[in-house]
């Protein structure tokens, strides 16, 4: 069973509530496809910033391997050593820049899929919109 962050972008509780389309799911957990291609996972997502710096940490790679002459193993070592990075990471980024876009944590949910959870945060928004 998957556990999800929900965030959202309405200011009012119980607006907030209303609707799926308001909301974004954010599963907790390794990001595969952070972790297999970085750049284009956050380009995907809308992370222009964090985007910005992986690009520079590859370009600077590059730069550094064939100024300075060192051994081939250091860029693929660099890679691999940014892509486990934002596979560890990449939804804590995610989240942060939801978080910069506006959107507000708003609770937790859970189930076997992505369908689940958001049947599951649905089915306990009455109770939710009560305790906020």
């Amino acid at each position: 069973m998957a556990i999800y962050t929900v965030h959202s972008k309405v200011l009012e509780p119980r607006e907030s509530l209303a609707s799926i389309d308001s909301l974004k799911l954010v599963e907790e957990g390794f990001c595969w496809p952070a972790f297999f291609v970085p750049v284009l996972w956050l380009l995907a997502k809308r992370m222009w910033i964090v985007a910005i710096i992986a690009l520079a940490w590859f370009i600077g790679l590059a730069v550094v391997a064939e100024q300075w002459h060192v051994p081939e193993y250091v860029a693929p070592l660099g890679t691999l050593a940014l892509s486990v990075v934002m596979g560890f990471e990449g939804k804590r980024l995610y989240r942060w820049s939801l978080k910069r876009r506006g959107y507000r944590f708003i609770g937790l949910t859970a189930g076997a899929d992505r369908a689940e959870a958001e049947l599951r945060f649905f089915y306990h928004r009455p109770l939710l919109a009560e305790a906020i």
